[in-house]
């Protein structure tokens, strides 16, 4: 190889060409014309080691681009089914069978509470008879039960027994002897106690007759001697800290009365 000196030096120089030297084909770089010889060495360096000298320009005649051949990966036929990965779930499909499988549950889930609170209900039901019954069985043997009113068969369904009732609570001493009987009834609250005491007291059919205030054609029942007597009761049982709490439960029990009949005719 011709040293690089040789020819750098007189270049650098600008020594006239000496027309002994063998001539060779050479390829001008683009936009490579620069005043100062020492740049023009700097960008020439820089260009072998940066340019791709082989890359001719587009617009030539004899131009070709060089094709980037593309790889193509795919398994090998002689690969194990060890090395293949599982395919993933569907997931559309498993979200289908989530959701039908949480609407099954909470369809059971309703059907149990249902039945759990019909079973409570009737807990509670058989609860109330069996301490009425005993309460029943404690003041007969002391004499004076309230249920044991000669001429009246309680529950009371027809006008004549409730009239011969209220003349028997015109009596203040039957009347604060049957509050003190009745108070031993007990209930959760207000409410509780006057549905559990009037059940025994009253027919639906004779609550029907009735309001609080006697409207829609209905008679009075605040006037009644049996209001009286629900009203002490209530006091004795310590379940109401004020009247206006135990007028409000009669009110409510007896503007229920047509639901619990049409509540007994279902099940009958």
């Amino acid at each position: 190889m011709y040293p690089i000196l040789a020819w750098c030096e007189p270049l650098r120089k600008c020594e006239p060409l000496n027309t002994c030297w063998p001539t060779h084909n050479v390829k001008v770089f683009r936009n490579a014309t620069f005043d100062d010889y020492m740049k023009a060495r700097n960008k020439a360096k820089l260009a072998e080691e940066t340019s791709d000298l082989d890359t001719g320009d587009e617009n030539e005649p004899n131009f070709s681009k060089r094709k980037r051949v593309q790889r193509v990966l795919s398994s090998s036929e002689h690969s194990s089914n060890e090395s293949q990965l599982p395919l993933p779930p569907n997931i559309k499909k498993f979200s289908k069978t989530i959701n039908k499988n949480l609407k099954s549950l909470m369809q059971q889930n309703h059907i149990l509470r249902n039945l759990m609170a019909d079973t409570l209900s009737e807990v509670k039901e058989i609860k109330n008879l069996l301490l009425v019954e005993r309460s029943q069985v404690r003041q007969h043997k002391k004499g004076k039960t309230f249920f044991n009113s000669p001429g009246i068969n309680f529950p009371i369904n027809s006008d004549e027994e409730l009239q011969l009732l209220e003349n028997l609570l015109e009596n203040e001493e039957v009347l604060e002897n049957a509050a003190g009987e009745l108070s031993e009834l007990g209930g959760s609250c207000v409410y509780d106690f006057i549905k559990r005491t009037l059940t025994l007291i009253l027919t639906n059919d004779q609550a029907l007759k009735y309001s609080w205030l006697g409207r829609k054609g209905k008679r009075i029942f605040k006037d009644l001697n049996l209001s009286k007597l629900l009203i002490q009761s209530v006091e004795k049982s310590g379940l109401a800290k004020t009247q206006k709490d135990s007028e409000i439960a009669l009110q409510s029990w007896l503007r229920r009365a047509s639901d619990r009949k049409a509540t007994l005719l279902k099940k009958i």
